[in-house]
């Protein structure tokens, strides 16, 4: 998570001390499947008119909230103090598309020349990355680095799913099939990307 301040969000034009009430009306302000805001964290707005809060990680949504201004004066005839009438504000957190994420058994993979290999969970802990991201589609890339080109018939890493692109099983498979009396040693850099909005990063 991280923290907001908003300066100024609502100035107080009086001189007389006061305070402010800032309740919830609805949205994800709360329930520990969609919390908007951090555990244990309070939102505040100050005598100098700074908003702050605590944003839960990865977590975006949409808030409306009740604010109330109360002065320092004198009570009222049926006393009360001196109650502003309440206004609205919508707090949007607008979603970014986190990174894929995965982890690889080890670095170094060895085969005998003309000998097909394959790997099951090769790499593992596969997740499309943040909150309300699961139903991203995923995808494997590499880059070769080092090393002589073309030496592979098939070289590939699949998850293990019926819908490989879901890879809900968080586990992919090392497919690796050389050309014929081809050996030596190369090196290559293996990308996982998801098809996620990228439109606020």
């Amino acid at each position: 998570g991280f923290f907001v301040l908003a300066p100024d969000y609502y100035r107080a034009i009086s001189a007389d001390t006061w305070s402010s009430s800032l309740s919830n009306l609805f949205g994800n302000a709360s329930g520990a499947g969609n919390q908007l805001f951090a555990t244990g964290s309070q939102i505040t707005l100050d005598t100098l008119g700074n908003l702050t809060f605590v944003l839960e990680e990865h977590r975006h949504g949409e808030v409306v909230f009740n604010v109330t201004l109360f002065n320092g004066g004198a009570p009222q005839c049926n006393g009360s103090f001196g109650t502003s009438f309440t206004q609205q504000f919508t707090l949007k957190v607008r979603p970014v598309n986190d990174r894929p994420e995965f982890r690889v058994q080890n670095s170094l993979v060895v085969l005998n020349e003309d000998e097909r290999l394959t790997s099951a969970g090769y790499a593992f802990n596969v997740t499309q990355g943040g909150w309300m991201e699961e139903y991203q589609y995923l995808q494997f890339s590499y880059v070769q680095l080092t090393g002589s080109v073309g030496a592979f018939q098939l070289l590939s890493l699949k998850c293990e799913d019926i819908e490989p692109s879901l890879c809900t099983a968080r586990t992919a498979t090392l497919d690796i099939v050389p050309f014929p009396n081809r050996f030596g040693e190369a090196s290559f850099a293996i990308r996982l990307s998801d098809d996620g909005d990228n439109s606020f990063g």
